[in-house]
């Protein structure tokens, strides 16, 4: 086996295994609008920033990876909610 196959398959392996993490331990992952990422897996590539809670609904990242930032609801539902500035869903 060619070493760099072996280190490709571990690579994609390890980030499936973070992943898998992740979710027992959030039970939800976001993807971000701009690279159509998961946040669990391009944080360890990239360093995600929490802007911060929002007063009324959720909070606010900023992806490291393309710099887009989105605002989450996390009142409205048990998981992570995509949504606009004031907290109304988005499609």
């Amino acid at each position: 086996m060619d070493k760099r196959k072996f280190w490709r398959w571990l690579f994609k392996y390890s980030r499936k295994k973070y992943q898998d993490a992740h979710m027992e331990v959030h039970h939800n992952d976001i993807k971000c609008r701009g690279c159509h990422e998961w946040f669990s897996i391009n944080g360890i590539d990239f360093k995600h920033e929490y802007v911060g809670e929002q007063p009324d609904f959720g909070i606010k990242v900023k992806c490291g990876r393309c710099g887009t930032e989105s605002y989450y609801n996390l009142c409205i539902a048990p998981v992570a909610i995509y949504c606009d500035e004031n907290g109304v869903p988005i499609k």
